[in-house]
This record gives C-alpha cells, sequence and structure tokens, in this order.
C-alpha cells in the first residue's frame, strides 16, 4: 500500500513539473534611465542597467536594485527598500506577442544627510504588450514627481 502511495505521489508530481516545463522560458533586461540609484548603489546612476532574470512564461519575477533602511515613525519600526523593486510576470501568446504586468516601485529618503528626514515612494503599475527582443520604453514617476524612463525586453529562449 506504501509503494502505491509512493508511485502516485512520483506521477502527480512528476505531471505537475511537466505543466510547468511546458512554458517557454524568457530573459528580462532592462535599463532604468533619468532616475539616480545612488542610496541604493552608494554611486551616481542616471543611466543603469538593471538585473536580468529570467522566468517561464506564465510566472512572475523581481528585479532589484535596493538596499534595505530601518527607520522608525510614531514609535514603529520600519523597512524601507531604498532604490527599486520591480515584480514583473510575463505570458506569451499564440501570436507570439508577450503579455506583461510591472509594478515599478522607487524609494528614496527625502535628504539622504538627515536621519529623520522622509522616506518618500512612488509606485507605477503598467500593462501591456511587447514583441519578443524589441525593447518596450516605460515612463515612470519618481518619488519627487519627476518622469524616469524604463527600457525593458522581453526574449525568449
Amino acid at each position: 500500500m506504501l509503494l502505491r502511495k509512493s508511485s502516485l505521489i512520483c506521477c502527480v508530481l512528476l505531471a505537475g513539473a511537466n505543466v510547468f516545463a511546458a512554458g517557454p522560458r524568457i530573459d528580462i533586461t532592462a535599463q532604468l534611465i533619468g532616475y539616480d540609484l545612488v542610496q541604493a548603489t552608494g554611486a551616481p546612476s542616471e543611466n543603469t542597467e538593471l538585473p536580468r532574470i529570467t522566468v517561464r512564461a506564465g510566472s512572475e519575477g523581481i528585479i532589484e536594485v535596493s538596499r534595505d533602511f530601518k527607520y522608525g515613525q510614531h514609535g514603529f519600526r520600519r523597512l524601507a527598500h531604498l532604490g527599486i523593486r520591480m515584480p514583473v510576470y510575463v505570458q506569451m501568446g499564440e501570436d507570439g506577442k508577450l503579455r506583461f504586468l510591472l509594478r515599478a516601485e522607487l524609494c528614496e529618503r527625502q535628504d539622504p544627510a538627515d536621519p529623520t528626514s522622509a522616506v518618500l515612494k512612488m509606485t507605477t503599475s503598467f500593462d501591456g504588450q511587447a514583441l519578443p527582443g524589441k525593447p518596450r520604453i516605460i515612463q515612470v514617476t519618481t518619488p519627487n514627481g519627476k518622469q524616469a524612463t524604463l527600457q525593458i525586453t522581453f526574449t525568449p529562449r
């Protein structure tokens, strides 16, 4: 009886693995232009190539260049991720086009020299389509209300 249950569990796991392995892998590369990630990296960076990630079609990955910053507010301890955190969900259509959702979160301290300065965060959500291998340009809003450019490319393997 134990052998049958083990065999059944293995069959279910292998069948599930085949479902997940069915989608193509997609390389995601991105560049952030016009926003200084100095608070995350320690060096000025108005034009930053973000880390490349690879995801399966139908799944989500996160692109991140950030530094954790702990601060107090009204007796509570909070954690901010200074820099950029960007979850990206990608799905491939039957027509070969890629549909994606992303949420670019930019976070910075208003005055890095002042330990009591405010932590500012701005989130830009985007739902769009892209052609494989072709850069897609997206305008994102920065915490200080300006615009930066996100150039993102999806390349199936």
